[in-house]
């Protein structure tokens, strides 16, 4: 879903990076795009599943969404 939502919030030609690595306690996932952005609070609301994102983009910012899983 993280690299849907990068694809679908990023302009066109943009580019979208994915990396991942482990170590022994924890693998991760990053993606990194241009898409809309949020701000720290927004982002809190958004992981509790308090909040959606709105349809409206702001191309100008960046947005960082880090997994751990």
């Amino acid at each position: 879903n993280i690299v849907k939502n990068a694809i679908e919030y990023s302009p066109d030609g943009s580019v979208i990076e994915i990396d991942s690595g482990e170590n022994p306690m924890y693998s991760w996932i990053s993606v990194r795009d241009s898409g809309m952005g949020m701000d720290k609070q927004s982002m809190l609301l958004f992981l509790k599943g308090l909040k959606t994102l709105p349809m409206k983009m702001d191309l100008e910012s960046e947005c960082r969404l880090h997994s751990l899983f």
